[in-house]
């Protein structure tokens, strides 16, 4: 059994957090191993299945943000779609909402976004000085 296997029955059984866990796991998995073929892949099932819905969990949330955010400039510096462009600036929007509530740990990844924001929009002076502050 594997965790695409696992997925599944976390779906059908509609067991949606053990579901997130796993694919939270998994889009990891793939931006730190730069996969990001499969991570935008993870990416928009993750957008499919939960970004629409209000999670009690939130956190979860939070944890994938920085990710999400990672995958979606990459790609849009990679492909120049809006669309990627977009999903990157809302999510560093939702990063920056959480680094209010706990700036200790959302901070320096709060950073590292909007780093990559600046740099996706070639604001490269900007996106130093992010990247050294992070």
């Amino acid at each position: 059994i594997n965790n695409d296997d696992i997925m599944e029955v976390a779906l059908k059984t509609e067991q949606l957090l053990c579901f997130l866990s796993i694919l939270s796991y998994e889009i990891a998995k793939a931006v730190i191993s730069k996969d990001m073929g499969n991570a935008l892949k993870l990416s928009d099932l993750y957008s499919e299945k939960f970004q629409a819905m209000k999670l009690k969990n939130k956190y979860m949330v939070a944890c994938n943000a920085f990710y999400l955010a990672i995958i979606h400039f990459h790609f849009a510096r990679l492909t120049g779609e809006e669309e990627h462009r977009i999903r990157g600036e809302n999510t560093f929007l939702l990063s920056r909402e959480w680094s209010n509530y706990s700036n200790w740990n959302f901070l320096n990844k709060l950073l590292l976004i909007e780093a990559e924001l600046h740099y996706t929009r070639k604001d490269f002076d900007q996106a130093a000085k992010c990247y050294e502050a992070s």
